[in-house]
């Protein structure tokens, strides 16, 4: 009978053993959790900060492109190569378009240059 008594006590601290490992184990898993759930937060919110600012580069890149093409036509409205170059990424690459296209068409129709072309590839008039 006296070797009952140490099974038992083995089988309980085995039990006990079971009980901690399997506690350890739920609470890693919920700081796994806790910890996945941080990350994501913190991915969206820099997502969010990205995408707003490649739409501000996007706008930067627009703007800019327009000024030089306004300034070809005003200071160097001979230069015409170079303002089709530029008008040609304006209104192709960029989408460009706002109040560009009439100035454009004008600019084409006093130097005798049909940019109806150019200016169509955004769905320009």
């Amino acid at each position: 009978m006296a070797t009952k008594a140490p099974k038992k006590k083995f089988l309980s601290r085995i039990k006990d053993c079971a009980d901690i490992i399997t506690a350890v184990g739920v609470i890693g898993t919920a700081l796994v959790a806790v910890g996945t759930w941080g990350v994501t937060q913190i991915n969206a919110g820099t997502n969010a900060k990205l995408d707003a600012i490649s739409s501000q580069m996007a706008e930067l890149k627009l703007d800019t492109t327009r000024n030089q093409l306004l300034t070809l036509m005003k200071n160097y409205p001979n230069n015409e190569e170079e303002i089709m170059k530029v008008a040609k990424y304006y209104f192709k690459d960029l989408n460009g378009d706002w109040y560009m296209t009439s100035l454009f068409i004008e600019w084409g129709e006093e130097k005798g240059i049909d940019v109806t072309g150019i200016v169509k590839m955004n769905g320009g008039k």
